[in-house]
């Protein structure tokens, strides 16, 4: 079985451990969390027909979720790290 990364990085870098990222580069991936959130909620899906629609939100409520957890996760690594997000 395979371990799964926890980060990928725009090079293709694997983290596999909150260990491996340093607090910059956290502070970094949780404001781009932030970014991408922010346009993900700021557009909700509307497509013509009831399938459609079912199913663009769907898949739209299945992003929300996995970007939230994600953000979390990193929330309480900067927390235990001690990280201050915001100057």
């Amino acid at each position: 079985m395979q371990k799964q990364a926890i980060w990928i990085d725009r090079q293709g870098k694997e983290y596999f451990s909150a260990s491996e990222i340093s607090d910059s580069h956290l502070k970094n991936i949780i404001h781009m969390l932030e970014r991408q959130s922010m346009l993900l909620l700021s557009d909700y899906p509307n497509f013509q027909g009831e399938m459609a629609q079912y199913y663009a939100e769907q898949e739209y409520d299945n992003m929300s979720y996995e970007l939230s957890n994600r953000l979390n996760y990193f929330y309480v690594l900067a927390e235990k790290r001690g990280i201050k997000l915001y100057d």
